[in-house]
This record gives structure tokens, C-alpha cells and sequence, in this order.
């Protein structure tokens, strides 16, 4: 007997999920239930038979699209199979693309192209990249972009407030989704209310606001980047930790969510000095001790224990030269650069106690150009150390720093583990 399956669905997001036009645009305020709806559709597209591209700016956005894909999946007990090409449901499949790779969604089928947050996309990863691939015939082919606004002048924007006929636009706000507890509702509006209307409007309520270089919102988001943290509280504190060797500058990064917090560097210091330079860090970012402390595994030596206990609840050693967990990448180096690139496309804001080293770090991020590797397959790496010394005359201390603070990574459950630590740690 076939299992009956009942998606529920908020009034907004049925509309857009039963819409036949063949491009379906939306502007959603935050937390109004964008995910869930993408979530659905891709579920029950994949279900059919279809097969689905779900892209975004970065692979990481797709990834929760994915993750509520597969949420539907196992409540209905609908078998997942993950391959190298996606995740099969049924006989569809569902794969993953991204802006900063366009070239690899180059030559694929599709009958349905789902894109979230389209408007931190190029336009052209639409038009000459993922719209040639919808062209399956056996269902009828459909495209469904979703994104919170991004100014006037922004190509979706554009397309949303000048349909042509084959389009149909929908908009949703938070006070929408009527899942949303109402205690984040009320922390929600505190926090705006810290970062003022117009943020509100535009995140919350979704509304396509003037963003050009002189408008008082494009005012008020660069007077952002300086002032205190907005971050809501519930977020980690993460550390990022490159101790320098051979007369490099020890480094450590702090961040809130997508936003750095604070970059302190010195002189690599002897063993018992380590704790101090954490310390400072901290300290100028406003926090005591943070979630987690990422550091490059390799540097295990100069550690002690008291790092460990008094600045961080984990602490996570990151060996830059192993296999990395990301298949577009080398080695974990490379993937700690390829996440903060990720995290900069989505929009990096920076204390004020990063001003100081905002230059270096740049610096560090330019010179280190990810570049695919033909000799691996065409993944993601990095120029050698002693090649960026050359260059700048300098380690990229800062930028390694910066980048383990942001890295996306679940190391080996033995990589947690007091025992393993107790091997390299007084």
C-alpha cells in the first residue's frame, strides 16, 4: 500500500509550490520559511522522477536546502542515497552547484533549477550557465529563484519588479510563518532595533529598499562595519589560532557568525606566553572564552594544557596537510581559505579591533589565489608557503588566523578526544 505523504505548507508557500509559470521569483524576509518551502519543492520534485540542480552563492547555502530535503525525506521514511553526482530520492536525483564554481553545473540536464538567494548571484551563473541545463523534456521545466532583497538596482530585484509573462512573483515576511517561536520573534525585533529600520525592512519584512552607493542604507551598512557586535547571542564564539614559526608572527582571530571580531598578532611567543595572546584576543572581541578554538594541528607542541581549559569549551586541531573533507579542495589549507572566500561572498562585517590589520589581511587573502589543481583532479589549492614569503616577505599569518576561525570542519571524533591532546600537551 502506497504511504500517503502531506507536506505542510504556510499559505504563501503553497502558492509559489502550485504556480505552473516557468519562472517563479520570491522575496522572502529572514525566517519566514524560504528554506522549508525550497526544501519541499526539491523533495518532491526529486520524488517524481525529476532530476534538480539547487545552486546558490556558495555550496554551503545549498547545503541547507539539502539538509531540509533530507529532513522530509527521513520523517516520511523515503529512502536518501547519497552518490558522487548528489542524493538520489526515488528515481530524481538532486545536485548541488555554486557561483563560485559556475563552470561545473556546465553541460548538465535538469528538469527543474531551484536557486537560493539569487540575488548574491552573477547573473550571468543564470543565464549562460544554469538556464542552458533545464532542458529535460519528460516534465514540464521550471525555475524557481528565492533570495532576501538586495537593492533596487540588483538584476533579480529588477526582474521581480518588472515580470515579463512568463514570470510570477510572490512575497513573504517573517510574520508569515506562524512556526516561528515567538521569543526568536522578540529577539529578532530587539536586534533590529539596535541596528535600526531600515534593516528591518529590508531582512525582516523583504522589502527591495534603494541600495545604491550615496542611499541612507548604503550609509548605514558601512557605519555597521565599525560599530559594536549585532550578532544575535546564540551564536558561537570561535577562535582561530596560527602560532608562526621561524621568526613569523603568532596570530589570533576571533569571529561571531560572519562577523570578525577581533585580530591580534605578536611575535611567535615562548610556550608559556601562548595563553596572554589568546587572552588578548579575547579580551578585545568582548568575550572571556569562546566555543571553539580552531589551531593548526601541527603547532600541537607549543600548546599546554592550560589553553585548553581556561579559553575554550573545544578545542579542534586542524593539520593543513590533510585530505580535506570538502571535495573541492586539496587539503584542509585549502579549505579553510575556500570557507572564508565562501563566507566573504556572503558578506564579512569587521569590529574595530580589526582595523588595524584589515590591510594585512587582505593582503594575505589575495596572495594566496586558490587555483584548481589539474595534478588533483582540478580541486582547489593554495600557493606554497615559501613561495607567499617571497612575495609579500611575510607568512600569511593573519590570513591563516582568519580562515581557521571560519572553517567548516568536523574533524575525526579521535581528533577531539582528551587522549589525543594528552599525546602533544604538558
Amino acid at each position: 500500500m502506497r504511504k500517503k505523504i502531506v507536506i505542510p505548507l504556510l499559505e504563501w508557500q503553497r502558492k509559489v509550490f502550485w504556480d505552473k509559470s516557468f519562472f517563479r521569483i520570491c522575496i522572502c524576509g529572514r525566517g519566514s520559511g524560504k528554506t522549508a518551502l525550497l526544501g519541499a519543492e526539491a523533495f518532491v520534485s526529486a520524488l517524481q522522477g525529476q532530476q534538480v540542480i539547487i545552486a546558490a552563492p556558495t555550496l554551503r547555502q545549498t547545503s541547507y536546502v539539502v539538509a531540509e530535503t533530507k529532513k522530509i525525506a527521513w520523517k516520511y521514511d523515503v529512502p536518501v542515497l547519497s552518490k558522487a553526482d548528489g542524493i538520489h530520492i526515488g528515481k530524481g536525483s538532486i545536485r548541488q552547484f555554486s557561483n563560485v564554481n559556475p563552470d561545473f553545473a556546465r553541460g548538465k540536464n535538469a528538469n527543474k533549477l531551484i536557486i537560493d538567494e539569487a540575488a548574491y548571484c552573477k547573473e550571468y551563473f543564470l543565464k549562460e550557465v544554469l538556464l542552458p541545463t533545464v532542458r529535460l523534456k519528460d516534465f514540464p521545466p521550471s525555475i524557481l529563484l528565492t533570495s532576501s532583497p538586495l537593492g533596487t538596482d540588483n538584476w533579480l530585484s529588477q526582474r521581480y519588479l518588472n515580470p515579463t509573462k512568463d514570470t510570477s512573483i510572490f512575497h513573504a515576511t517573517y510574520t508569515e510563518n506562524f512556526y516561528t517561536n515567538a521569543t526568536w520573534k522578540e529577539k529578532t525585533l530587539e536586534e533590529y532595533a539596535v541596528r535600526g529600520e531600515m534593516a528591518m525592512r529590508r531582512e525582516l519584512m523583504g522589502e527591495i529598499l534603494d541600495y545604491t552607493e550615496n542611499s541612507p542604507f548604503s550609509q548605514f551598512i558601512k557605519n555597521l562595519n565599525y560599530t559594536e557586535t549585532w550578532e544575535p547571542n546564540n551564536l558561537p564564539v570561535i577562535i582561530g589560532l596560527d602560532l608562526g614559526g621561524g621568526g613569523d608572527f603568532s596570530t589570533v582571530a576571533v569571529r561571531k557568525g560572519n562577523r570578525l571580531l577581533a585580530l591580534v598578532k605578536a611575535k611567535t611567543p615562548e610556550d608559556k606566553d601562548i595563553q596572554e595572546l589568546v587572552r588578548q584576543g579575547l579580551k578585545a572581541a568582548g568575550y572571556a572564552k569562546a566555543d571553539r578554538l580552531y589551531f593548526d594541528g601541527s603547532a600541537l607542541a607549543k600548546l599546554t594544557r592550560s589553553l585548553f581549559v581556561e579559553f575554550a569549551n573545544k578545542i579542534i586541531p586542524v593539520v593543513f596537510g590533510a585530505k580535506a573533507t570538502d571535495r573541492r579542495c586539496v587539503n584542509l589549507r585549502a579549505q579553510c581559505y575556500i570557507g572564508l572566500l565562501d563566507r566573504l561572498r556572503e558578506g564579512i562585517t569587521y569590529g574595530a579591533q580589526c582595523v588595524a590589520l584589515k590591510t594585512e589581511l587582505v593582503r594575505d587573502l589575495l596572495v594566496a589565489r586558490p587555483t584548481p589543481d589539474e595534478s588533483n583532479g582540478g580541486r582547489f589549492g593554495l600557493i606554497p608557503k615559501d613561495e607567499i614569503r617571497k612575495e609579500i616577505n611575510r607568512s600569511p599569518d593573519i590570513g591563516d588566523a582568519t580562515a581557521l576561525a571560519f572553517i567548516d570542519y568536523n574533524p575525526p571524533d579521535l581528533a577531539e578526544t582528551q587522549d589525543f591532546l594528552n599525546q602533544f600537551v604538558g
